[in-house]
């Protein structure tokens, strides 16, 4: 039995972190054995390996598809985040060097999870490269960077105003999208999202609810598709 891929999507500042906090704490409370982390650059070959068995006892692992660039390779954080390197000349070797390390993350790490039946929330996919990368790189590269990483089971995008996410991001101090930064530029990535989540079939939720009326919607989404696979291991 392999396990489920979740994903979140939405615009910086939409509420993700929020609500996969709210759903792993829903799902704990129900017995469920849940743990969130973030992989890191030197989780490959035998670490991995040694990582993966210590995660074996988890039913639902929320985690990230990218590397923690931030705490492990602050240079490649800041080529990332960096306004005069994100551009249009650069565009295409941010984009290599992010998808690079998301591979890694999703080979090494991720996938051996999934063949032992664990579950995956996954707070951003490659969903939202598309989106982000794609304000310079054509669709049809970025897919082509992530061929080797399938859909998820269920891809749900949390849809804030465009004005709302470009206000949170405004009070940020650190981790700002240079896109984030103009108003013009985040109404774009909210249409590109939008038009993402008609061609993938996302659920779309609409993130200027209330907190809880948002968290109840999302695990109602969620928990009907865990169910089965956590009833058959005991788990419920």
């Amino acid at each position: 039995m392999m396990g489920k891929v979740i994903s979140i999507s939405g615009l910086d500042g939409a509420g993700k972190s929020t609500q996969l906090e709210l759903l792993k704490k829903k799902l704990s409370q129900m017995g469920i054995n849940c743990i969130g982390l973030q992989f890191e650059a030197e989780d490959y070959g035998e670490r991995a390996k040694q990582k993966i068995t210590e995660l074996k006892k988890y039913d639902v692992i929320f985690t990230r598809l990218c590397i923690d660039w931030k705490n492990r390779f602050p240079l490649m954080h800041d080529f990332v985040y960096t306004e005069a390197i994100q551009n249009s000349e650069n565009a295409m070797a941010v984009t290599s060097v992010f998808a690079g390390g998301c591979l890694q993350v999703y080979h090494e790490c991720l996938k051996p999870l999934l063949s032992e039946g664990i579950h995956l929330v996954v707070d951003r996919y490659w969903y939202d490269d598309i989106v982000y990368r794609g304000f310079w790189v054509e669709e049809a590269t970025v897919r082509l960077l992530y061929s080797s990483i399938p859909a998820p089971d269920l891809a749900i995008f949390l849809h804030t105003p465009p004005s709302m996410s470009y206000e949170r991001n405004q009070q940020r101090v650190d981790g700002k999208s240079p896109l984030m930064r103009d108003i013009q530029n985040v109404q774009i990535i909210s249409e590109k999202f939008h038009e993402l989540a008609r061609k993938e079939n996302m659920y779309i939720v609409d993130g200027a609810q209330e907190m809880e009326e948002k968290h109840n919607i999302i695990f109602n989404k969620v928990f009907p598709l865990l169910y089965d696979d956590l009833k058959g291991t005991g788990s419920l």
